[in-house]
């Protein structure tokens, strides 16, 4: 017999309880992969160019690529969810995490358009100095929202961000004086961006263990998708009454 809440629910959304380890797996195979076929590429070019650019880090419209920006997008959709069931028990915290669910998703965006790129193309200064001082404006402006919740979730959030804006911002900035040095076509400069990349997706996948976290704790079960069905469910109710 089905579920009553999840009948009841419009938007049920089942994570698997393994997610994130296979996450980690994926990036972690992804940056070996990078490193494996950019030392060939440099060593002994045995390996076809085309599969040095499917998997290279560095480059648009890849499958790291593709990864990074599927990450920021997930956890875009989580944040709209946690807005969502905020909204239904009428918290003032519903903006909050509807704005942050914004912003994940114009990175998500940004990682696919290559918007920081076409900045450097436009401008003699890197994008890392005007975008860094945005991520910290951003930052300050959702501090006290932060520290407000949970404090795993306060800690999970602080260490994703400090991570994913080391690899953005921190290691971009020294591989873009390299590549703008004419150093770029060295196995030492693909570290960096697996370093870089690494980093990023890290913070990004913290950030989605960290929510999904938050939301088994303000469920009380760690099933997300009965969370998710129960908030809907207790929404349309209070609605109906």
């Amino acid at each position: 017999m089905p579920d009553p809440a999840r009948a009841a629910s419009p938007f049920v959304i089942t994570v698997p309880r393994g997610l994130v380890r296979f996450l980690v797996a994926t990036m972690l195979a992804l940056l070996a992969i990078h490193l494996v076929t950019q030392y060939d590429r440099f060593h002994g070019q045995h390996v076809p160019w085309q599969l040095d650019e499917l998997f290279d880090v560095d480059e648009e419209q890849t499958i790291p690529n593709w990864f990074s920006s599927a990450l920021l997008a997930f956890g875009a959709l989580l944040m709209a969810a946690i807005a969502g069931a905020a909204r239904g028990r009428g918290s003032a915290e519903a903006p909050r995490w509807a704005a942050t669910s914004l912003v994940m998703l114009y990175m998500s965006f940004d990682e696919v358009a290559g918007l920081h790129e076409t900045f450097n193309s436009l401008s003699p200064i890197s994008w890392t100095v005007p975008f860094g001082l945005l991520a910290l404006a951003v930052g300050a402006y959702f501090l006290p929202f932060v520290l407000k919740l949970r404090r795993a979730t306060v800690r999970g959030i602080v260490v994703a961000g400090f991570i994913y804006v080391m690899g953005a911002v921190g290691i971009e900035f020294i591989t873009s004086r390299i590549f703008t040095g004419g150093e770029f076509k060295k196995f030492d400069y693909a570290i960096l961006t697996a370093l870089e990349e690494g980093l990023e997706m890290s913070g990004a996948i913290l950030t989605i263990r960290t929510l999904l976290a938050h939301m088994r704790a303000e469920a009380g079960t760690t099933d997300l998708a009965l969370e998710l069905a129960g908030r809907a469910a207790a929404s349309g109710e209070s609605v109906r009454s």
